[in-house]
């Protein structure tokens, strides 16, 4: 039992490391920001001028080392542990949902099709209205504002400050 435990945490890990490196960085932390690789950078200008010397393009890795360590470090687990775990089960389930190789993840359209076509247990349902997945609602600052004078249409009960003579007095009555 506490093996499964570590494996699914292991796995969690991988899931938090492939969706840090396919984020966009403007989304990230400063830390995951300078953890992700450089290997996905655009051609320098020396390579755009002389085609011939720039390299060949290579496709991105399939585990971003730098990433992982970082997120293991801030998640307190082994690195290596989680390696072997990416190695043997998390680029094989990649592989079966064609996500190894892609840069872009499955639009949201897909995803609800095969949702339509297996016909099994929906867990959309439990995504309506999550206040986790919507966008943050920026709360404004109230402004102090300058007492107005009451208008005569407005009902407003006035409270007289409580002092320690009137809290007395309202105590006894």
């Amino acid at each position: 039992m506490e093996n499964d435990l570590v494996i699914s945490f292991h796995l969690m890990v991988c899931v938090l490391e492939f969706f840090i490196r396919h984020c966009p960085p403007s989304l990230l932390q400063p830390l995951y920001k300078s953890a992700i690789s450089t290997a996905e950078s655009t051609p320098t200008q020396t390579s755009r001028r002389n085609p011939t010397k720039a390299k060949p393009y290579q496709a991105p890795p399939e585990v971003d080392v730098q990433l992982l360590e970082t997120v293991c470090k801030e998640n307190n687990c082994s690195v290596e542990e989680v390696k072997n775990v990416y190695q043997t089960s998390f680029s094989a389930f990649l592989d079966s949902m064609s996500l190894s190789g892609t840069q872009d993840q499955p639009q949201v359209t897909d995803l609800s099709k095969q949702y339509e076509y297996i016909r099994d247990f929906d867990s959309r349902l439990f995504l309506d209205n999550d206040e986790t997945l919507l966008t943050p609602k920026v709360e404004l600052m109230q402004v102090e504002r300058t007492q107005r004078k009451n208008l005569p249409e407005e009902d407003v009960v006035l409270i007289p400050p409580q002092t320690p003579v009137r809290s007395a007095m309202n105590s006894i009555v």
